[in-house]
């Protein structure tokens, strides 16, 4: 699936293939109506997983239901198993797709989704965990925030902190994987994640702001970390 074939049906909430119709019309294959095509940025969303697969639905669910609907999501499994197959199968969107990459590296997933960000043709980059959840309104607010930025960054609820609001911040420890987007160039001018250690991510922040890139921070909670 290419971003320019994305077309988004405002009934179903729901990306499909087309169905085409007389009068050049294009219709929805579920219930008939009218197909919008999904316009604005376009974004790539790899999502790395191996345990804590149970949780997927719940992460794929608030992903469905973004009010931005110009992007796709990529389940990179690294499960012998895998268990996340037939998760994604079952929610019939053509925007989720899964990618058996195993075997587990114990890296945080960053070696896969590097790779796949190398090869993505979408205009940002997000790197949702298998058990986070979002805001319909994340991609929307995200991307309006974005004008002017490399990366954007928002508030988030960390889940390991007992539930407990987080505020942001550009530095290790202050800023979480989920709930940044990336613009695809800035990450390859860098050579995306500086290694693959668990504080990758903020480091990729700190080299992004080192090497000149803006990053913006947006003051609205849409994320909880799971």
């Amino acid at each position: 699936m290419t971003f320019e074939e994305v077309y988004y049906c405002p009934l179903c909430r729901r990306v499909l293939w087309p169905r085409p119709a007389p009068g050049g019309r294009r219709l929805c294959g579920l219930c008939g109506g009218d197909l919008r095509h999904a316009d604005g940025p376009s974004v790539e969303l790899l999502i790395g997983t191996y345990d804590r697969v149970e949780r997927l639905p719940a992460t794929l669910a608030t992903l469905q239901a973004q009010t931005h609907t110009r992007f796709r999501a990529s389940v990179l499994d690294e499960h012998p198993t895998r268990l996340a197959s037939s998760i994604v199968g079952s929610f019939h969107a053509v925007r989720f797709s899964h990618r058996p990459v195993g075997p587990w590296r114990a890296d945080w997933h960053y070696t896969v989704r590097h790779e796949a960000a190398l090869r993505s043709g979408a205009d940002w980059l997000g790197f949702p965990t298998n058990d986070g959840l979002y805001a319909p309104v994340y991609l929307e607010r995200m991307l309006a925030a974005a004008d002017g930025f490399d990366l954007v960054a928002c508030d988030w609820v960390y889940a390991h902190a007992g539930y407990q609001p987080w505020t942001v911040e550009p530095r290790v420890g202050h800023i979480d994987l989920g709930g940044y987007l990336i613009r695809t160039a800035a990450y390859r001018a860098v050579g995306g994640f500086p290694n693959r250690g668990h504080e990758a991510d903020g480091q990729l922040v700190e080299l992004l702001i080192e090497r000149g890139y803006r990053v913006g921070l947006l003051r609205q909670t849409l994320y909880v970390q799971g």
